[in-house]
């Protein structure tokens, strides 16, 4: 590939285009009630054992998101189902989740926001499939407790969504 010619706004419209044209198969299969699909029971399971296979990822590229990086959260995460614990360098996911990736001072990626849609649901997916040290999970809610959401927001805001990488305070 001759990066001299790669265009990163391109590439971001036309993976966004792309995950348009994939939802509608998810959606067709759990409904469209998005926040009832991603908060129900077992979503880890649901995301990784069904909406993975459903998606087409090859058979060998399936396990993306297996491993439990609570030990290693990484603190700006929003709590929900997806997190990130120690992530590579490379600045690969917020082209691939624009509405939910962001970096810190070490461009280290972690979830500024769940995924509201079937579409950003697949957005986050691709970055997790894209991360280097396979550092995104999606068993958020198993680790989550209404103390710990409570200790995060408690948290000054400042602290919560600190985005050096794009130089703004959220």
């Amino acid at each position: 590939m001759d990066y001299s010619q790669f265009d990163l706004k391109t590439y971001i419209a036309n993976h966004l285009q792309n995950v348009e044209n994939k939802y509608p198969k998810i959606e067709q299969v759990y409904g469209k009630d998005f926040q009832s699909f991603l908060f129900q029971p077992d979503i880890d399971k649901v995301i990784k054992l069904e909406v993975i296979h459903l998606l087409d990822f090859p058979e060998k590229n399936r396990d993306f998101l297996d491993c439990d990086h609570w030990a290693k959260l990484h603190p700006f995460n929003f709590p929900g189902p997806f997190y990130t614990g120690e992530s590579d360098t490379c600045g690969t996911g917020d082209s691939e989740a624009p509405s939910n990736v962001m970096y810190d001072s070490y461009c280290c990626e972690y979830i500024f926001k769940q995924p509201e849609t079937y579409a950003e649901l697949l957005c986050v997916i691709d970055a997790a499939a894209v991360e280097v040290f396979d550092s995104y999970s999606c068993d958020g809610n198993t680790h989550w407790t209404i103390d710990l959401c409570k200790q995060w927001w408690g948290r000054p805001a400042k602290e919560r969504l600190v985005n050096k990488h794009r130089n703004t305070i959220l």
